[in-house]
């Protein structure tokens, strides 16, 4: 009987040029096309991420298989910052250092693992190539993290595991550092990170700037999102303890970094030396989780939607009995 009763009040809706069916029903439309859309992009990502592997194991392949530890964090390239990977996050790639002689000879490389848990501590893996191979790590910890004048600040320690030669300084084992990072708002140059800290072991050189900073280091960093190319750039220049370097970092929306620096740029002038040159290629998934985090929130305004048409078809069936 009640399906007899709801067919002949569908038809009597028709009759008079009504839809039979709820306001609900767009919805549904709504849903499904985000389903696709969301199904899409994930065949795309897929697609990106294969091809995105596939150039970092190249790299890896090309550079035997070893890469040099620099880039420790976003924006830098030789200095840690008092910030961590968010957890869940990971970066992984591999990183080359070339001497400015004829050929550019080799001087290092190595592989690098860098994951971040409980958006407090991040752990780095690196296995590292010089006469020898060598296994590294590091760990940092983040006391503080930025809010209003509060900066980022973060403890660790540098290069556990095998012995690096000494005389190879920045590698020297258990190097401490204590890091500090705070963004600020300048007129014309808009916002841009400085970065301080000291520390102890590889910080510390006698020869060249090191004599005089005593193992302090610092340096600045500055973001860029051009409109013509696809992705973050970012531009650094610091001073390790040591030597000043400067770098350039290329955040693709897909996860892909592309690092070019040049190290020892004071080489020439106090120790008669060349710089050096680092290049770097690795993945990173945090634009992966950024997506899946902005897709999960557009599911949850979908459903919220979706609960408060059902409620006010309810309201009107009620308000017609």
């Amino acid at each position: 009987m009640a399906r007899e009763k709801e067919g002949r009040e569908g038809k009597r809706a028709q009759a008079h040029g009504k839809s039979p069916f709820p306001p609900l029903l767009p919805f549904p439309p709504l849903l499904n096309a985000l389903v696709m859309e969301k199904t899409k992009l994930k065949l795309s990502q897929c697609k990106k991420l294969l091809w995105l592997w596939l150039i970092v194991i190249v790299f890896i392949y090309v550079s035997n298989s070893e890469a040099a530890p620099y880039f420790h964090d976003p924006d830098l390239v030789d200095i840690p910052s008092g910030k961590t990977l968010e957890h869940g996050v990971f970066t992984v790639g591999t990183f080359m250092a070339f001497r400015n002689e004829k050929g550019f000879p080799k001087e290092e490389s190595a592989v690098k693992l860098d994951f971040g848990l409980f958006n407090r501590l991040e752990i780095s893996i690196i296995s590292l190539k010089l006469e020898q191979n060598f296994l590294l790590s590091n760990f940092k910890f983040q006391l503080l993290k930025e809010v209003n004048t509060l900066p980022n600040l973060a403890i660790g320690i540098e290069n556990i595991g095998d012995k690096v030669p000494e005389s190879i300084r920045r590698y020297k084992s258990k190097s401490p550092y204590i890091a500090i990072s705070k963004q600020f708002n300048l007129p014309f140059i808009h916002l841009i990170t400085g970065h301080i800290g000291i520390g102890r072991e590889r910080y510390i050189e006698e020869e060249s700037i090191g004599r005089y900073v005593h193992g302090i280091f610092g340096g600045i960093s500055k973001d860029f999102q051009p409109r013509f190319i696809d992705g973050n750039v970012s531009l650094s220049l610091e001073l390790d303890g040591r030597d000043v370097n400067a770098g350039i970092r290329y955040l693709l929306t897909s996860g892909l970094l592309l690092d070019i620096a040049f190290g020892s740029l004071n080489a020439p002038l106090s120790e008669e030396k060349e710089i050096r040159y680092l290049l770097g290629v690795s993945f990173t998934n945090r634009m992966m989780l950024q997506k899946i985090e902005e897709a999960s929130q557009l599911a949850k305004q979908a459903g919220k939607r979706a609960s408060e048409a059902l409620s006010q078809v309810e309201k009107e069936k009620e308000s017609t009995k």
